[in-house]
């Protein structure tokens, strides 16, 4: 279900990719909406690491304490324009084992988007290992690693936008999947016919 974010989209092109000039960038919100602030995750795996970081999202005053590194929230379309000049991200679940929309929307501004140990952890997202972050440590020496081997980043990049198929972009995936889980569908004798994409002109709807 978090793939719709992709539908209507499509993968990142290469002139994008060589274009990108800001090598890393959060995005996410405190989210302590009574389950937990993902604070304490951003200070170990970020903030103790790297001084002239932006991290874009709703945050409470109280827990950023003035710290001129988060921006606050801006219009999506403009964060849309910020993530297309971003090398590299990282992801914090809420809930240990949540995945969201966030995974799939980074990888399609051609983001390598590393995810804490929370993040994931029962493997449904078909995406490089490599990713897959232990410790913060691990974060920034991969990082690293990928800016000096040329070679690896475009190996770890090519498998994370591999993992978005062409039928995840038209919404045949979505489709096929509800209606593949609606067996009393089946039951009652309702013929379920395959997804067809259609593509129209504006003047069309």
């Amino acid at each position: 279900m978090e793939k719709m974010f992709l539908i209507d989209k499509e993968k990142p092109s290469q002139e994008l990719i060589d274009s990108k000039k800001t090598k890393f960038m959060v995005v996410l919100n405190e989210g302590n909406n009574g389950v937990k602030s993902r604070y304490p995750m951003i200070k170990e795996y970020i903030l103790d690491h790297i001084d002239d970081v932006e991290i874009y999202g709703k945050w409470d005053e109280d827990t950023v304490k003035g710290d001129t590194r988060f921006k606050g929230s801006i219009k999506f379309e403009d964060l849309q324009e910020k993530l297309s000049d971003v090398k590299y991200s990282f992801m914090v679940s809420i809930t240990d084992g949540w995945v969201t929309m966030k995974v799939w929307e980074l990888i399609s501004h051609g983001i390598i988007p590393f995810m804490h140990p929370n993040y994931d952890n029962q493997m449904h997202c078909n995406v490089p290992d490599y990713i897959r972050i232990s410790e913060p440590a691990e974060l920034h020496t991969k990082i690293e690693e990928l800016e000096n081997n040329p070679v690896l980043y475009k190996k770890i990049l090519s498998e994370c936008i591999n993992a978005m198929t062409d039928d995840d972009f038209s919404g045949k995936k979505l489709s096929d999947t509800i209606l593949n889980s609606c067996p009393a569908i089946n039951k009652v004798g309702i013929e379920i016919k395959p997804f067809e994409h259609e593509e129209r002109e504006l003047d069309d709807w």
